[in-house]
């Protein structure tokens, strides 16, 4: 779908089911289908609309970070969670350090 012109999908007959990929968050878009046989396409249906999830939502807490073997005795080595896709993806990881048991 570019420059708001319509874009025509191939469902698979037996579909009950079709995923549209590649969308833009928190946008709204309609739906119309057409039956297709070899006579040719017949008429559209009345459109219906859905919309992408928003964008806007901070996202949710990433896995724990993992401890990694010690190279010194004055660091600590830890492997972080791989940065996430979907509607809003990761753009970084911030890091937060304490003193255990401090408050």
């Amino acid at each position: 779908y570019t420059d708001g012109e319509p874009m025509l999908l191939d469902a698979p007959a037996d579909s009950s089911e079709f995923v549209v990929a590649g969308l833009r968050a928190g946008t709204e878009y309609t739906f119309s289908v057409a039956a297709v046989n070899v006579a040719g396409r017949g008429g559209w249906s009345a459109p219906a609309g859905a919309s992408t999830l928003s964008a806007i939502a901070a996202p949710d807490a990433p896995d724990v970070p993992t401890p990694r073997p010690q190279t010194g005795c004055a660091e600590v080595r830890l492997r972080l969670p791989p940065l996430r896709s979907g509607c809003a993806p990761d753009a970084s990881l911030d890091l937060e350090m304490a003193r255990a048991g401090a408050e």
